[in-house]
């Protein structure tokens, strides 16, 4: 795509995409989290390449404080025991999408968060590495992998190459995507390929919710996918697409859960403020709102269940799943 066309005499943000100056304002909306419900954000559509992304963008340091708290914040789930092993469940889909197409190799996690992911493919014979800016994160990694788990791409060897290289709802976070991910080819092995997964703009959860989407998650989410502006950043970054999967067991069902509630007036993130302890009377709007979150999600939640599981098959089946996982190769690479 050219960006002849991109020259608007009254710039607001720019493209993290292709750098076009032209965009155009789809809708506003605020932040889930209860600290900062006062701060609106814009969710522009390039006008060239059509890439949505959240304006204005939030500083580094405005970020630190949205990962320390709320949702990202590092405490111990509820339910702890059920969600490790739920965990364990998830992670073997995880790596049942990769197992399709190699048994056994060199995996390099990157945003490895905790590690878990990483854990369960080295209990798989798999030979691992993660890389975890955040330093919370790579403390956990490191207390199951060690010093297999590191900071940056930097600190890998420069020679060293994977089979598998996978971004687990990592890319939409960063501001310079295409830039990631051309530092990220040179770690790929000749017949090796790339496994990002993001949440999907153009799923019909997304367009049912827009603002109350659950994955929307701004102003965490920085860049919002779809699988053609995917394919583009790839195609920008130096990759051959292979396919794009639309369903995940891990976020579909639970996207589209979420966002009904959220669409019913309960508290934003009810399910995740819940399990990360940060749903509370003090962090609710007023105490009618943290009553009718209660009820609501106590009488609503069995009843649509098993409707947003069916809903969630659904999407994926048309070619509209609320995430996407997508396996590129380097361009030059391919066979």
């Amino acid at each position: 795509m050219n960006n002849s066309h991109c020259t608007g005499t009254r710039v607001i943000s720019i493209c993290p995409i292709c750098n076009c100056a032209n965009s155009q304002i789809l809708f506003r909306a605020v932040s889930w989290e209860s600290f900062a419900r006062d701060q609106v954000y814009e969710l522009r559509r390039c006008n060239d390449c059509g890439i949505v992304f959240t304006s204005p963008p939030v500083s580094s340091e405005e970020l630190d404080v949205f990962y320390a708290q709320g949702i990202y914040k590092d405490t111990r789930n509820r339910l702890y025991p059920i969600i490790e092993g739920l965990s364990q469940i998830l992670q073997w889909f995880r790596l049942r999408k990769i197992t399709r197409m190699y048994k056994r190799g060199k995996l390099l996690d990157v945003g490895c968060g905790k590690g878990r992911f990483l854990a369960y493919a080295a209990t798989h014979g798999w030979n691992v590495r993660g890389v975890e800016p955040s330093e919370n994160g790579r403390r956990f990694a490191r207390n199951m992998l060690g010093d297999r788990a590191v900071r940056s791409l930097d600190e890998l060897r420069s020679v060293e190459r994977f089979d598998v290289v996978t971004l687990w709802h990592v890319l939409e976070h960063i501001s310079e995507p295409v830039k990631m991910l051309r530092q990220i080819r040179s770690y790929v092995k000749p017949g090796g390929s790339l496994f990002i997964a993001v949440p999907n703009f153009a799923s019909l959860q997304a367009q049912m919710g827009r603002g109350h989407w659950s994955h929307l998650d701004i102003p965490r989410h920085y860049v919002h996918y779809a699988p053609d502006t995917l394919k583009y950043a790839l195609t920008l970054a130096g990759y051959t697409t292979l396919w794009i999967d639309h369903f995940s067991i891990e976020f579909n069902p639970i996207g589209v859960l979420q966002t009904t509630l959220n669409l019913l007036g309960c508290e934003p993130g009810l399910i995740y403020s819940f399990v990360k302890r940060n749903f509370s009377c003090c962090t609710t709007v007023g105490r009618f709102r943290f009553l009718y979150s209660i009820v609501m999600a106590v009488v609503s939640i069995p009843l649509l269940a098993l409707p947003a599981f069916f809903f969630a098959h659904f999407e994926s089946l048309i070619g509209r799943g609320g995430t996407i996982l997508a396996c590129a190769v380097p361009t030059e690479l391919k066979e």
